[in-house]
């Protein structure tokens, strides 16, 4: 997770435009681009800004969202109490039957059954969770 945020970070240092200006318009003046910029952290070098962030993720602060000012973390309850809801109730229902599917393969090793858990393994592996078109119907179940 840790190397994932550091390559998000560092892409979204690299990208092209300034997000003071884009916020504040072209007609904004070096000043109060400057201030903005001041206000947001973005004058001080981009690891010290990294560590920054780092240490208030560690610590629970996510930030301020800049569309609407309110805090991320506030954004992010709601939403993380539903998200871990499902990840459990996957949980339940996939890894008994992954482990039933598993055993009963090798206990019946090259035969039909085992052929059919192993076709039936790789196709829904295969399938991906969301497009077109598997993932519509898979969506939709």
């Amino acid at each position: 997770m840790w190397i994932f945020s550091l390559i998000i970070f560092a892409g979204v240092q690299f990208l092209p435009g300034d997000i003071a200006t884009e916020m504040l318009g072209q007609a904004a003046t070096p000043e109060t681009v400057a201030a903005f910029r001041r206000s947001l952290g973005l004058d001080i070098p981009i690891h010290l800004r990294y560590l920054h962030w780092l240490a208030d993720v560690l610590h629970g602060h996510f930030g301020t969202a800049l569309a609407n000012g309110r805090d991320i973390g506030e954004l992010i309850r709601p939403r993380l109490f539903n998200t871990l809801f499902l990840a459990l109730a996957t949980a339940l229902v996939a890894v008994p039957l992954a482990l039933l599917g598993g055993i009963l393969a090798a206990l019946y090793r090259n035969t039909l059954f085992d052929r059919i858990i192993n076709v039936a393994t790789l196709a829904s592996i295969s399938t991906p969770e969301y497009g077109q078109p598997a993932g519509v119907w898979l969506g939709t179940l």
